[in-house]
């Protein structure tokens, strides 16, 4: 599986009431690079970025245990795995598109999930091979 960054606007983007981040939305996430095409079948992880290189968005998972809500101390990074499930159709990723756009067309599949930096480092060294 491949990886793909895409970048906050900091213009469209909007910081947490607390100041430590930013709040995560796609609209405001753009892909910089060059245009690509995702082949029938082809799956891609999608690693959003915040603004003032401040990195992949990082989250510590939460769960409801006892009528309360507990929350992880381990906080993971969040990636989105995107598949092209179309037969014969390819998909074209163009500069510019937002993170939105990519995941609204008809025949991309997506799936949110979260890696620890472990995990993240191991997919950015295979990419490097």
């Amino acid at each position: 599986m491949l990886y793909v960054n895409f970048n906050s606007n900091p213009v469209t983007i909007k910081r947490k009431g607390d100041n430590t981040g930013y709040i995560y939305n796609p609209t405001a996430l753009v892909y910089a690079g060059e245009n690509f095409v995702i082949m029938p079948g082809e799956k891609y992880m999608i690693i959003p970025h915040q603004p003032d290189n401040m990195g992949p968005w990082r989250q510590a998972r939460s769960m409801f245990l006892n009528n309360r809500f507990i929350q992880s101390n381990e906080a993971k990074t969040l990636i989105i795995a995107v598949e092209n499930r179309w037969l014969h159709k390819t998909i074209t990723v163009t500069k510019g598109i937002t993170l939105e756009e990519l995941l609204d067309q008809w025949g991309i599949g997506h799936e949110l999930s979260y890696v620890s930096d472990r995990d993240l480092e191991k997919i950015e060294a295979e990419e490097e091979d």
